[in-house]
């Protein structure tokens, strides 16, 4: 166990340093996808932001997240993994998601404020299960949350 944990560590530290080295909003994105996909083999991935400026209708992170999702994202403590994918991001993953078992969500957090989420899918059920231990899944979260807020603006809070 010791050998595949350092193996992960260094994945997830070169992880890190290929998102620093990312070069802007859609880089970082890029970086994230495919290096979960080429250094992790996790075949599905998905981030979903909200509340900040730049969102627009062509990206599909920045699609429509229900308000249930938000605030389940918002309670996340740890990453949530399991069999079952949480509210309607089943939908996320397009023509793969009758295929999927298992599922983490990761939290993508400025400071206490979750602004987005990280989901992982896999077609093999025993991927990401509850007892599995989560804390690469929340370094890699805290890594990506904090790469991408260097391109993102807080969208301004409506006066009410």
């Amino acid at each position: 166990f010791g050998e595949e944990n350092d193996a992960l560590g260094g994945k997830v530290h070169a992880l890190a340093c290929r998102l620093i080295d990312a070069g802007g909003l859609d880089a970082t994105l890029d970086t994230v996808y495919l290096d979960l996909l080429d250094h992790f083999a996790v075949p599905h991935v998905a981030v979903r932001l909200w509340g900040v400026a730049e969102a627009t209708a062509e990206a599909k992170e920045f699609s429509a997240v229900p308000v249930e999702m938000r605030q389940f994202v918002e309670k996340l403590a740890v990453p949530y993994c399991g069999n079952h994918a949480v509210y309607e991001s089943q939908a996320w993953f397009g023509e793969s998601a009758p295929h999927l078992k298992s599922f983490a969500f990761v939290a993508l957090r400025h400071g206490e404020s979750a602004f987005g989420v990280l989901a992982l899918a896999s077609e093999d059920a025993q991927r990401f299960y509850p007892e599995m231990g989560t804390l690469y899944l929340a370094r890699i979260g805290d890594f990506l949350g904090h790469g991408l807020r260097r391109y993102l603006t807080p969208a301004p809070v409506a006066a009410g």
